[in-house]
């Protein structure tokens, strides 16, 4: 059960690290939020290392889109 779990909640740090890293470059502070809550839960089911990498990933990202520059 526990595995299974760990393993939802790996997927869905996925699907936001594709989201919001790779096509967004932001992420909103209410996902954060979120996503502070939901890697704890990953964290205590015993997951780490790529988990963990994209957690650092996300919380490092602006919570804003950048504005372009006007030139």
């Amino acid at each position: 059960m526990r595995r299974g779990i760990r393993a939802l909640l790996r997927a869905d740090l996925i699907r936001l690290y594709n989201k919001y890293h790779d096509d967004h470059g932001y992420c909103p502070l209410y996902v954060k939020q979120s996503l502070e809550d939901e890697y704890k839960q990953y964290h205590t089911l015993k997951g780490n290392g790529v988990g963990t990498q994209m957690y650092n990933a996300l919380m490092a990202l602006p919570t804003e889109p950048q504005r372009e520059r006007e030139e």
